[in-house]
């Protein structure tokens, strides 16, 4: 009898000692090791060769705050790690940051100093691809844009980048950004007689670093190799943003584009632009937007309030050229 209460004193005590050893862990190891991606971040650096990225965990303390979580990864970005000589910082030490815009989320600008433009054209890609990659990992954050002294960056061939988003880059980490890939793409043209869209297939080599958006709507803008062919936009009219979200490429442009004095059928002109955003797989609808703002109407005539769907009537066959000739 007296060796069964031993036992049964005995079971309670293990029980007990393991409650308070689960309590223990709990409340205190709990709050030493918080749940990974709480405030966990990926800082990404370069090899010493300076042709890839490497990403490396990092535990941030400002998580309440947006921007000051942003400028606490910035610093991160420059540090050089004194454990790991095989990998330097991407951003140069020497580069200054003027100023972090939050105040229209999903896109975050910043705003850096004039030796932004010093960097090697491999080392600048690298450090573009460094700051988008870490701080569109900020909750609510989707695009970053860089400013240089105030105005857009723009690549090796002088085309603006604007917003960027971190799968523009098509990389891993231990990808190579400086790819360029092959990409086949359809352009719709104003054929000659101005009444109807012609298909233009175009195979171009884009490099990763540029959204497949941004290369078709700047090859649309470049106007036909063929001369057969009209550009539906006209020289002058500057593409200021490029996005695609849910199914939706939101295209901005400069005032320009509304003075557009070309005496094509207006409808032509827009569904150049809307059909050949909408052969890109993401994309459903085309909202076309000028400084910003949709509540204006192109030619007088179409309202751009809403989005664009793709249209194929627009473009050249048998049966609309049958049709166009029994209007006339």
């Amino acid at each position: 009898m007296n060796k069964r209460k031993i036992k049964i004193a005995a079971g309670v005590i293990i029980i007990v000692l393991l409650l308070l050893c689960g309590l223990f862990y709990f409340f205190i190891m709990k709050k030493k090791d918080p749940e990974p991606g709480e405030n966990t971040y990926t800082i990404y650096y370069k090899n010493t060769q300076g042709t890839e990225l490497t990403g490396m965990t990092y535990e941030a303390g400002s998580v309440d705050n947006t921007e000051t979580l942003v400028w606490e990864l910035l610093n991160m970005l420059q540090q050089q790690k004194a454990d790991d000589p095989s990998i330097l910082p991407a951003v140069p030490s020497d580069l200054k940051f003027y100023s972090v815009n939050c105040d229209n989320i999903p896109f975050l600008v910043l705003d850096v100093s004039g030796e932004y433009e010093k960097q090697e054209n491999a080392d600048e890609i690298l450090c573009r691809a460094a700051l988008v990659m870490t701080l569109t990992q900020i909750e609510g954050v989707d695009y970053v844009e860089i400013l240089m002294e105030g105005q857009p960056i723009a690549d090796s061939n002088k085309r603006t980048i604007g917003k960027m988003s971190a799968n523009q880059f098509m990389t891993e980490l231990n990808g190579d950004i400086f790819s360029r890939q092959k990409n086949t793409v359809l352009l719709y043209f104003i054929n000659p007689d101005g009444k109807s869209l012609k298909e233009v297939e175009r195979t171009v080599l884009n490099d990763a670093s540029l959204s497949m958006e941004k290369m078709v709507m700047t090859l649309l803008m470049a106007g036909p190799m063929d001369k057969s062919e009209l550009a539906p936009i006209p020289k002058g009219v500057s593409l200021q943003d490029i996005t695609i979200k849910t199914g939706t490429c939101y295209v901005n442009f400069d005032s320009t584009f509304l003075n557009n004095t070309q005496d094509y059928d207006p409808n032509l002109i827009i569904y150049s632009i809307v059909n050949t955003l909408s052969e890109l797989p993401d994309v459903n609808k085309v909202q076309i937007s000028v400084n910003g703002s949709s509540d204006v109407k192109f030619k007088e005539m179409i309202s751009l309030s809403e989005p664009f769907v793709k249209d194929m009537s627009y473009v050249y066959s048998e049966e609309t050229m049958e049709e166009s000739e029994s209007e006339e």
